[in-house]
């Protein structure tokens, strides 16, 4: 019986080495609130420690997409926007994750009468992956026209706004105002 101790005890411990993480979904949540409380290593540490387990990384994925589109839907567009930063450090190939963290950071930019420059040049650095796939929606180009008039490049912003424009259809119509105030602007500068 003792010579089956070592062997037992190499086979306990080798088990517990390997013991997957908890469930892609509840990782998912713990990443969730440790991004929300501002634990972003924490959350680093969750993704990297579940993404290592076979298709994990993508079983988080509409965990932590879902998150973001309740953030979204509550206004939370700086909740949704950073959620989506992570994602997109995790999910770069993911065009979904751009458009939806630009749009998130869009609304976030529209609700602020002076904008940060932080938050300015994440806006730009977000619409960058977008307007790069070829196909970027319509309203991209209403986020370079504010990126252009936030940096002063009002010629820029002209151009970009007639893009927008061309390739508009009217839809989202909750757009509408926020343009009309964009032409008025460049009318008026």
């Amino acid at each position: 019986m003792r010579p089956l101790l070592p062997i037992l005890l190499l086979a306990i411990s080798s088990a517990c080495a390997t013991t997957p993480p908890a469930p892609p979904g509840e990782v998912g949540n713990d990443i969730v609130l440790a991004l929300a409380e501002g634990r972003s290593a924490d959350a680093e540490r969750l993704f990297e420690r579940s993404a290592a387990h076979e298709d994990h990384s993508e079983r988080i994925y509409p965990v932590l997409f879902e998150a973001a589109r309740e953030r979204y839907e509550t206004g939370d567009y700086a909740g949704a926007s950073a959620l989506l930063g992570f994602m997109a450090e995790h999910y770069p190939d993911s065009e979904a994750v751009h458009e939806a963290r630009l749009y998130a950071l869009f609304l976030q930019r529209a609700t602020e009468e002076d904008p940060e420059p932080r938050l300015v040049d994440e806006l730009e650095q977000g619409l960058e992956p977008v307007l790069a796939s070829g196909d970027a929606p319509a309203w991209a180009h209403l986020v370079h026209t504010q990126c252009a008039i936030d940096r002063g490049e009002l010629a820029e912003a002209r151009t970009a706004l007639k893009t927008f424009e061309t390739r508009w259809d009217g839809e989202p119509a909750a757009l509408t105002p926020y343009v009309v105030e964009l032409v008025r602007y460049l009318e008026t500068h």
